[in-house]
């Protein structure tokens, strides 16, 4: 039985230091369980971490997708070095921005000039802003999860305390694979209409050309289409969804795994948008830091020549079939959604509704033997067939645990080891 004292004291005192005990909801302990479960990090290494108490895992959350090539990658963190003797930041802009820029801007199909930001909800804020000084109008309409900005939130209660109910006159929200949805709020709003906004590949793949016909229908009424590829980008192919699928929007927002887990996010979009919206205010002290810089540079160079994309799916099917062909072996009431490169299990209860406690119980079950599980199954170029296969054994293991407990909740409930906490953090995968 492993045990977690470290991350038991660091979560007492976390609690009276941070809202929450994290800086980032969907790592904080009340994604979990909170007694038996690894809540603190120590080191990272390839597909592994340990945490402060000394146990390891093989992580399939890769630190919510940044890490696309491994933690601790040698190669990465020699760029990082050689540009820290160099420096940092400077009183102007540094040569590698140049760099950087153009080699986005040589693989992004919609690509056309940049502005680097840290974080996607800069990125996404900052293309919805653009969108409405260039369009001239002020209605958003969204369809997936787009960060922690006022815009966007006031669409996503419970998570819009705090944002004036004013804004909320100015987004509003379409069903993703449903052209007739958002042909109905284009119609709701006909002239109105800055942008359109949305995950290209949230967490369901496009049907019957889906995304083509966003941007037939966004470029017949003049609106700009704004794909959130902060997920897709450098991780579904280096081009992103748009490359994936051939279809590309007038401006992209890119992020996570562009620098294998350094800080850094852009704003890629044609010419004739962002020229003309230069005056529009999107400056940040730290947009030019050359550390996450140096390590795009080196992870996009990285990604070209040892096809860590081809990888990733590769690895990423072998055990998204391992686990459907466990699901139907134990004949146990879940599902996968997503594709191969990243996905999630659903687990369900008899009327259909999604099951918390047996997810929980999954995820703390893998813990126990060396697996970390988080909000998405998600793969970087360090996993390898051994731990696919070590993760299968360890799956068909606890799946035999829930057919054991007739696949019921109730029964399931009393096999956790600590308290359920109550989550209020909601990712939309509209």
């Amino acid at each position: 039985m492993r045990t977690y004292t470290q991350s038991k004291q660091l979560l007492k005192s976390a609690k009276t230091l941070f809202p929450n005990a994290t800086q980032t909801l969907s790592k904080g302990y009340k994604m979990f369980v909170e007694k038996d479960f690894p809540l603190f990090v120590s080191r990272a290494k390839g597909c592994y971490f340990w945490d402060v108490d000394g146990n390891k895992y093989i992580d399939y959350n890769c630190a919510l997708g940044p890490i696309i090539i491994g933690y601790n990658v040698h190669e990465i963190n020699q760029k990082i070095i050689l540009q820290l003797k160099n420096g940092i930041i400077f009183s102007l802009p540094h040569k590698i921005e140049v760099e950087l820029a153009k080699k986005i801007i040589s693989i992004v199909p919609g690509a056309e000039m940049i502005r680097f930001v840290k974080n996607g909800a800069d990125a996404t804020s900052g293309a919805v802003r653009i969108a409405r000084a260039y369009t001239g109008k002020d209605i958003i309409l969204r369809g997936g999860y787009h960060g922690a900005q006022d815009w966007y939130l006031a669409s996503q209660p419970p998570q819009d305390l705090g944002v004036p109910c004013i804004m909320k006159k100015l987004i509003d929200t379409f069903k993703y694979n449903d052209i007739e949805s958002l042909e109905a709020m284009i119609k709701k709003y006909r002239n109105k209409i800055a942008a359109v906004i949305l995950e290209p590949v949230p967490m369901e793949s496009p049907q019957n050309g889906y995304l083509q016909k966003v941007r037939e229908i966004t470029k017949k009424n003049d609106i700009v289409l704004i794909f959130d590829e902060i997920i897709t980008g450098f991780r579904m192919s280096l081009g992103g969804a748009q490359e994936y699928y051939k279809v590309t929007p007038d401006i992209t927002c890119l992020g996570k795994a562009m620098a294998n887990g350094m800080p850094i996010s852009c704003i890629a979009g044609k010419r004739k948008i962002m020229k003309k919206t230069e005056a529009v205010f999107i400056s940040t002290t730290f947009g030019g830091e050359t550390l996450s810089m140096a390590a795009a540079v080196a992870t996009i160079d990285y990604l070209k020549k040892h096809h860590v994309i081809k990888h990733t799916w590769q690895i990423g099917k072998m055990l998204y079939d391992g686990i459907n062909n466990l699901i139907k072996k134990y004949n146990i009431q879940a599902h996968l959604i997503g594709q191969e490169f990243k996905f999630k299990i659903i687990f369900n209860n008899p009327d259909n509704s999604e099951s918390n406690t047996k997810k929980l119980f999954f995820l703390q079950q893998a813990a126990q033997k060396r697996i970390f599980f988080g909000t998405a199954i998600t793969f970087n170029y360090s996993h390898k067939e051994k731990e696919i296969r070590y993760t299968l054994k360890v799956i068909e293991q606890i799946f035999a645990k829930i057919k054991n407990c007739h696949d019921d909740e109730k029964q399931i409930k009393k096999l956790i080891r600590g308290k359920i906490p109550i989550n209020t953090f909601q990712r939309d995968q509209r």
